[in-house]
């Protein structure tokens, strides 16, 4: 059975909202969470209870939003150990070869702003790109839907031409910005994706991306193609 996956919730700031949410994703028929958190959570296993007590499992996850190369480098060294999801948001060209490369990046995603200053992926992108439809239902920066769409479609078509894995997430920090998973896939096909790989974006490729990632946390796999062998211990 397919499970599907909406790996971009925010965290509302407060417990009524998350509940809200969670009951929400449950209806929705979703398995899988990323949660984004402010910092380090200090009680993560709460914030997990939430969706768990509701049969849904939950990511943590950090959204980084570096100004320069430099910066990003010294956010992933004091923030990737302590996540299961870190997202980038690329400002700008520099950050987004450094983010589409680094192995310690999962998701690179461009923030809202005008449409000539979108920059270009470089070749052999390691992370997956993801789209948030939240830029569509409540467009932010200053764009009207028009040039919404034509935002999330050159996202698209840039991921698509660079073989690049695509996630498509809610960007949801309320209930009522959270969408079906087949109602995101659908969105998808209409701005150029194939029925396959939308429907992938909302489950297995988001979930193939989690379990990948805990597996490294668990110290399961050493670098990527290799995993360690059971009583086998890495210290490197």
């Amino acid at each position: 059975m397919r499970t599907f996956a909406d790996l971009h919730l925010i965290h509302p700031g407060h417990a009524q909202g998350l509940s809200s949410m969670a009951e929400r994703a449950s209806i929705l028929g979703y398995g899988l969470v990323g949660l984004t958190v402010r910092g380090r959570p200090e009680d993560p296993e709460s914030l997990r209870r939430e969706f768990s007590e509701r049969g849904i499992d939950v990511a943590l996850r950090v959204d980084l939003s570096p100004s320069s190369r430099q910066e990003l480098l010294s956010l992933l060294g004091k923030y990737r150990a302590s996540f299961e999801i870190v997202s980038v948001n690329c400002a700008n060209k520099a950050i987004c070869d450094v983010a589409s490369r680094d192995g310690r990046v999962d998701l690179i995603f461009f923030g809202s702003g005008p449409i000539g200053s979108r920059v270009r992926l470089p070749k052999e992108a390691s992370s997956a790109l993801e789209v948030n439809i939240r830029e569509l239902i409540a467009p932010r920066g200053g764009l009207d839907l028009a040039q919404a769409l034509r935002k999330v479609k050159w996202d698209l078509e840039v991921a698509l031409e660079n073989g690049m894995r695509v996630v498509a997430s809610s960007g949801a920090d309320g209930p009522g910005l959270m969408r079906a998973p087949r109602e995101i896939a659908s969105l998808l096909k209409f701005l150029g994706m194939s029925p396959e790989g939308a429907l992938a974006s909302v489950s297995t490729t988001p979930a193939s991306l989690v379990r990948s990632n805990r597996m490294k946390l668990r110290g399961e796999i050493v670098c990527e193609g290799v995993r360690a062998l059971a009583g086998d211990r890495w210290d490197g």
